[in-house]
């Protein structure tokens, strides 16, 4: 198989040494489009640092004949021995070498040497045979570098981007840059919707679009198309001048995309391999994997169940579930660079009319202790770790997410020093302010190897009553004042460094339908107001072990190693519905979760 690759890149090779010889001016159409993408670089340096100037082709005819397979390395990694898979053929010889192991991980390797009269010599035919193609002029390299808008002396940027359309169908937010003057727009969009199926089609429309993407990516445009929390996201990024272009192109396909029988194998068995290896993770991100299951709304099928459901993936059911994607459309855009508001317009997307989803989390109800057990998958991990989380109250709660920060920041100290160095019971230790999609919590995430799940939990509360708790009722005025509330008020109010950062905090208040861009701002004035004692009243009603209106939930995930609890383990998924039988949602989202694809359409006149 490993030959069948390198035959199949040499062939490539060939293919552009006989067009450099064949067709000296298609080479040279090739270096002026370089040198045109390296002053690029050179001229908006966040990405390069040189310009490509010269121009040399009997240098560059002789750096293709080198480019030959006897001349090449070539790495091989699986876990099948090479000496049992790949020497079975006659091109590879071992030439007296050994099996040796690398000293740290018993990692078994060889050295071998190609025997080079046995590999053939590859002409453009057979590139050509193969399907192989060179790509023509790049139509994504941008052009007009005209700066609309900058920044202005004097001038205070403006804060937030305005609403410019707003129909059944589609919504629009606008924004100017008026900060960094680069010729530069960012262009998002976001359609949270999807099980196992939109993996695959993520996979398959990723795959479809590939060249626009490596062609865009040479004029520094980013475009993805993936699969995250039940949805597929797609984003677009980099100079304004050939955003539309691009973005028309990919929305064309995806519209118009037909699903081969031959692209649906390898995408089905792309996403089964990464679910399955999902399961391999760490037990720490398996755990925090499955808190995040718990928690979302839109969470209807665990990975397991999703496998189990890959019988039912075929070449009619991934097409219909396209078409019923793209007929049922509802845009969510912010365009932010330097477009004019003149020039935008939205595409009329379908014929049907769907509520942009949010995804809402679920509010655990009141002085619970929910505990969720399950075994590491790798038999081999000798690790434990635990997920512990308590539910905060709404995101949009200033007030709330002021007293989260600083007990994050006062309790992680706390908890870090005690169970981490102190007691030692993990070399992984993360102490956070869980945000999602509405709610906020306080989340402590371990791993360890010398302890199990529920001791890590019994260490923790104990450490929340007699370190945390003591500390926030030591802590001095001056000390909250200096070393708390004034740096993280500051963090707040930092500046974006750039305009993709600028654009993502945008981005991040209208995905989630919350339009208050000055949340931040609310959030540190709200940090300065407080008092050790407000900290410390947050920390008794949401956090402490012994109070009665704390909402916790935590993930056991137990190596082989470590004693199962007294309770057997539960299916996962009734272990959520047995967890949400009597709750509430965190909000009254009133949203159709029918399927439904949420896209920004933007065009440039």
């Amino acid at each position: 198989a490993w030959e069948a690759v390198v035959a199949a890149l040499h062939k490539y090779i060939s293919l552009v040494r006989d067009s450099v010889i064949k067709d000296p001016e298609f080479s040279r159409a090739v270096q002026q489009e370089l040198c045109s993408l390296s002053e690029l670089h050179f001229r908006f340096r966040e990405t390069g640092p040189y310009v490509a100037e010269a121009w040399d082709a009997p240098l560059l005819s002789a750096t293709l004949a080198m480019l030959t397979p006897c001349k090449a390395r070539v790495t091989l990694k699986g876990r099948e021995s090479l000496k049992d898979v790949e020497l079975r053929g006659t091109r590879v010889v071992i030439d007296g070498a050994a099996w040796s192991q690398t000293p740290w991980f018993n990692t078994e390797h060889i050295v071998l040497r190609y025997a080079g009269s046995n590999w053939p010599t590859y002409r453009s035919d057979d590139a050509t045979a193969d399907g192989l193609h060179l790509f023509g002029p790049n139509p994504y390299v941008p052009k007009d570098f005209t700066v609309v808008g900058g920044k202005k002396d004097g001038v205070e940027p403006i804060l937030a981007p305005r609403k410019i359309v707003e129909t059944s169908l589609a919504k629009l937010w606008y924004k100017l840059d008026d900060r960094f003057g680069d010729p530069k727009a960012v262009d998002l969009e976001d359609t949270p919707r999807g099980e196992l199926f939109d993996l695959i089609l993520a996979k398959l429309l990723s795959d479809h679009i590939s060249e626009d993407i490596a062609s865009a990516a040479q004029c520094f445009l980013k475009c993805s198309i993936y699969c995250q929390s039940g949805g597929l996201f797609v984003t677009i990024s980099g100079f304004s001048d050939k955003i539309p272009v691009l973005l028309e192109v990919v929305i064309n396909k995806v519209v118009n995309f037909v699903v081969s029988p031959d692209s649906l194998q390898l995408a089905q068995d792309y996403v089964r391999r990464k679910l399955q290896n999902g399961f391999l993770g760490s037990p720490v991100d398996l755990a925090e994997g499955t808190l995040g299951y718990l928690l979302q709304e839109d969470a209807t099928e665990s990975t397991t169940e999703k496998l189990d459901e890959m019988d039912a993936v075929n070449v009619s059911a991934i097409q219909e579930r396209l078409s019923s994607i793209v007929k049922e459309v509802y845009i969510l855009g912010l365009v932010h660079g330097k477009f004019m508001e003149k020039v935008l317009r939205c595409g009329n997307p379908g014929s049907t009319v769907s509520e942009a989803i949010l995804t809402p989390n679920y509010f655990l109800p009141e002085d619970c202790n929910f505990v969720y057990d399950a075994p590491v998958n790798n038999k081999a991990d000798a690790n434990s770790a635990l997920a512990w989380v308590c539910q905060i109250g709404e995101k949009t709660s200033a007030s709330l997410r002021a007293r989260l920060i600083l007990l994050v920041v006062i309790g992680g100290a706390a908890i870090h020093d005690q169970l981490q160095l102190a007691e030692a019971l993990g070399y992984t230790f993360k102490v956070q302010a869980h945000v999602g999609s509405t709610t906020i919590a306080f989340r402590v995430s371990i791993q360890s190897s010398t302890h199990g799940p529920a001791y890590l939990e019994q260490r923790l509360e104990a450490c929340l009553i007699e370190q945390v708790r003591q500390r926030l009722l030591d802590i001095q005025e001056g000390e909250f004042e200096r070393t708390f509330k004034l740096p993280n008020a500051r963090g707040l109010r930092r500046q974006p460094a750039n305009i993709r950062e600028e654009t993502n905090m945008f981005w991040k208040c209208i995905s989630a339908q919350d339009t208050k861009f000055n949340h931040d701002e609310l959030v540190a004035q709200s940090i300065e107001s407080l008092k050790p004692v407000d900290v410390l009243q947050f920390f008794d009603e949401y956090i402490d072990p012994r109070s009665r209106t704390r909402r916790k939930l935590s993930i056991h995930v137990r190596s082989g190693r470590h004693a199962p609890p007294v309770t057997p383990s539960v299916d996962l998924r009734a272990f959520r519905s047995t967890l949400f039988s009597n709750n509430t949602l965190s909000k009254d989202m009133g949203i159709d979760s029918d399927e439904c694809l949420l896209v920004e359409s933007v065009l440039v006149l």
